[in-house]
């Protein structure tokens, strides 16, 4: 068990990797795009049946956020009954208003409707969005008022799926070996992402740290460190996301306070990692390995970073408050709001030793000492 929790500071670090108001946004860029699929009557007589997958819809996504996914289920139809070429060319032809914008891009798989500045959604789509996921009116009006503060260059990723048992197909990509090319296979490729949704939230009820979803948080976390320390770099964030769900599911990553479970859950990434090569790590819901797997080359370099973090967590759980401080400051980085997304605590200089008294100014807001960079 930790010797200092530092909740406070946990809590702020939620706060500052959070997508905030950006999130409302995106979902709002999601809902616009539903709007041109639900208006074809070709889509319609399918029985479209749309709906927002990825983090977005498992509330993982960290600042600055990427694309949103959506899943766009022709669920009068399944792999026995409709090709994936037929599906593609039938979201090509509804997602045509925004080709004629120049803002299509037509991918292997799926259809990429750029978003950004000059083009964010209307207010009308931000406020439907936000009736949808609960966002009240306060929240909407500072949406609105700040897009261009919170607006930035993303996309909406529309994919098309037929049922495939009780689960769904969406269009196989292959990938040509001489030139690295991507291209449509002309098969289906299971997938679930729905019930990956449903199992991230009812993942979240336990355990519960001060109340709060335990799951969720430290996924997110876990994408921080990832983001911050393996940048661009593979595995994906959801393959550690798949760890995850693996480790929690056995019980295996556990903690009363947001430090021990966090430096559990990166202890058993780095553990987890060491033999993902020979056991590979599976989708949770179709127990099916990760694809395209990790080269051993991309498990080793993870490997050892994960492998120095967790060891820095395990010593934050021992240290004294200030060092301990240092130690997750170090863990979690910076994103591009912060140099170091982990606040110190009152009272502890950035060196990771405790201020004396003297040094305490309340009239220039306490004790705390904020790194160059930190705003």
């Amino acid at each position: 068990m930790a010797v200092h929790p530092h909740h406070d500071q946990f809590t702020e670090m939620h706060r500052n990797i959070a997508l905030g108001n950006r999130a409302l946004v995106a979902i709002a860029a999601h809902v616009e795009v539903r709007s041109v699929l639900r208006a074809s009557s070709a889509l319609r007589a399918h029985d479209l049946d749309d709906v927002l997958i990825g983090s977005y819809a498992r509330r993982v996504s960290n600042w600055p956020g990427k694309d949103v996914d959506v899943l766009g289920r022709l669920s009068a139809e399944t792999v026995d009954t409709m090709s994936p070429d037929v599906a593609y060319g039938m979201f090509r032809l509804a997602l045509q208003p925004f080709a004629d914008q120049g803002r299509l891009v037509p991918q292997p798989r799926s259809f990429k409707v750029e978003f950004g500045p000059g083009r964010y959604p209307s207010a009308e789509f931000i406020r439907t969005a936000a009736d949808e996921y609960g966002w009240g009116a306060a929240q909407v009006a500072r949406a609105i008022a700040g897009l261009d503060r919170l607006g930035t260059e993303f996309s909406v990723d529309v994919v098309p799926a037929v049922r495939w048992d009780d689960h769904y197909g969406i269009p196989e990509v292959g990938l040509t070996v001489q030139t690295g090319e991507r291209y449509r296979t002309g098969r289906w490729r299971l997938t679930s992402p729905v019930r990956l949704t449903e199992q991230t939230q009812l993942r979240n009820r336990s355990p519960l740290v001060a109340g709060v979803g335990g799951f969720v948080r430290t996924v997110k976390a876990v994408r921080q460190v990832k983001s911050h320390h393996l940048a661009g770099m593979k595995p994906s964030a959801l393959y550690f996301e798949f760890i995850l769900h693996e480790g929690f599911g056995a019980g295996a990553v556990d903690g009363d306070s947001w430090a021990d479970l966090t430096s559990s859950a990166l202890s058993y990434i780095s553990d987890r990692l060491r033999d993902a090569h020979d056991r590979p790590v599976c989708d949770p819901i179709l127990n099916s390995p990760y694809e395209p797997a990790p080269t051993a080359g991309e498990l080793n370099e993870a490997g050892e970073v994960f492998e120095q973090v967790a060891r820095r967590a395990r010593f934050a759980l021992i240290a004294d408050r200030c060092q301990a401080a240092i130690e997750w400051r170090y863990v979690f980085g910076g994103n591009s709001k912060l140099d170091r997304v982990f606040p110190l605590p009152p009272g502890c200089r950035s060196t990771g030793v405790e201020m004396g008294a003297a040094a305490a100014n309340v009239a220039t807001g306490g004790t705390g000492e904020r790194a160059f960079g930190d705003h």
